[in-house]
């Protein structure tokens, strides 16, 4: 949201407005004297140091609303340039839309817009525009690789990294300049040799920057994992046991997911969406179509593709819309089921059948509704260690689980190790000027 300063107070809760927490952070900013807050308090604020914490009582028409830990930054030397008051109160939600109600019913601020006390830093050139980008993707990042990226840009390392690029093109300027206008001076044979040793610096830096912007980042800002399969191959199950809740309906009776579900799941502090998508069949329902053709576009753009295949209810017809597909982990459910060998290897020899792996792990084992839940997914013979006890096949589904996690931050962090640049602003420039010095 752009917006100008119109210089009037504001005020807003740091720490949110959706639930219940021990501690919320009020802020109130840009008034003119901390005096004018006086009548809130049971304090005279004008005695408060800055930057110092004070217990204070919050209070209005002789009743005390709350008791808080009060701290004033004195402009300009605050995080955005203003005058900031930070109240640390109780965070029961009731109480802070109390507190905030009674500063702007009192016409003291107005309640700020989102984003507002970092656009009034950037206003007042107490951030650059880079370093609140940072801040915002700090903020919002689902791992923590983004995250450390979004630290790196609020420091201004990153910035670092885009001056000494500016500092490059200034030298590469002079000399450029040096070499049309003092030739004579300085001979053609130093002008070159000057003009050439800053091209290069400059094209290597733009180089190592351009190739960090390749590659589709949606993958590292919000990384999807989708289920696909067809009916009763054991998605849902698989759904709830990696979220370990019962979020999916699980039944015998096929097409049971009618639409996709989705969860947050949360691995070594990396936030993926996990995706139940519909069955994949062929269906005279129309709610049912709309749900495994939204199934088949998550799917395309998933970061990592699981395929749930139950060999004993499997439709090659239908399976074949999935050929061109390419997976990163294949599961095979129903291994309690006798002739489950030979009926897998039917379908892996089958042409019809997805072919397309980045990691093929077989792991067999019931997944499914009632009292099939206990039973283990794998190993079989191409797992690396046994789930429960070859004869019983009765083991828990854990180690797959823990398999299949590792598997999925395994291609996570390999994707991060080209550390990739996130802001979608810094990509397009570098692009843009990669682009230029390739022309040049």
């Amino acid at each position: 949201m752009i917006y100008l300063n119109d210089g009037l107070p504001i005020i807003s809760c740091s720490t949110g407005t959706a639930t219940n927490t021990a501690i919320a952070k009020i802020r109130i900013g840009g008034f003119l004297t901390i005096e004018t807050l006086n009548p809130f308090f049971n304090k005279d604020l004008a005695k408060i140091r800055p930057n110092q914490a004070t217990l204070v009582e919050i209070v209005h028409g002789g009743k005390v609303l709350d008791e808080a830990i009060l701290i004033f930054f004195k402009g300009p030397d605050s995080f955005n340039g203003e005058n900031i008051l930070e109240l640390d109160v109780h965070g029961n939600q009731i109480n802070v839309r109390r507190i905030i109600d009674l500063f702007i019913s009192n016409k003291v601020c107005r309640m700020s817009y989102p984003g507002e006390f970092t656009y009034r830093a950037l206003t007042n050139k107490k951030m650059g525009l880079s370093q609140v980008e940072g801040l915002d993707l700090l903020i919002n990042s689902n791992s923590s690789f983004a995250f450390d990226q979004g630290m790196d840009t609020l420091r201004g390392e990153l910035g670092e990294k885009y001056k000494s690029l500016l500092d490059y093109y200034i030298l590469l300027k002079a000399s450029l300049e040096l070499s049309i206008d003092f030739l004579e001076d300085v001979g053609e044979e130093g002008a070159k040799k000057e003009f050439d040793q800053h091209f290069s610096n400059f094209l290597e830096l733009i180089s190592s920057l351009y190739l960090r912007t390749r590659g589709n980042i949606d993958n590292l800002m919000t990384p999807t994992i989708t289920l696909i399969g067809q009916t009763n191959a054991g998605k849902s199950s698989l759904f709830n046991k990696l979220l370990l809740n019962n979020r999916s309906i699980v039944s015998d009776f096929a097409g049971t997911t009618r639409d996709y579900v989705s969860e947050g799941l949360s691995i070594e502090n990396n936030h993926f969406k996990l995706i139940d998508t519909a069955g994949i069949r062929e269906s005279i329902d129309s709610i049912e179509k709309m749900g495994i053709e939204r199934s088949f576009e998550l799917s395309k753009t998933a970061f990592f593709k699981i395929l749930v295949v139950n060999p004993f209810e499997t439709n090659l017809e239908d399976l074949n819309l999935l050929k061109e597909m390419e997976f990163d982990f294949v599961i095979f459910t129903h291994a309690d089921v006798e002739g489950m060998d030979k009926r897998r290897d039917e379908l892996l020899k089958n042409p019809r059948f997805p072919h397309y792996f980045n990691h093929l792990s077989i792991s067999l084992g019931p997944i499914g509704p009632g009292d099939k839940m206990g039973g283990p997914i794998g190993p079989g013979d191409k797992m690396g260690g046994p789930i429960g006890s070859r004869d019983k096949m009765d083991g828990p589904i854990g180690p797959i689980i823990e398999e299949l996690r590792s598997v999925i931050l395994g291609k996570f962090v390999k994707l991060c190790e080209k550390d990739p640049i996130i802001v979608e602003r810094h990509r397009q420039v570098i692009g843009s000027v990669y682009d230029k010095i390739q022309r040049f």
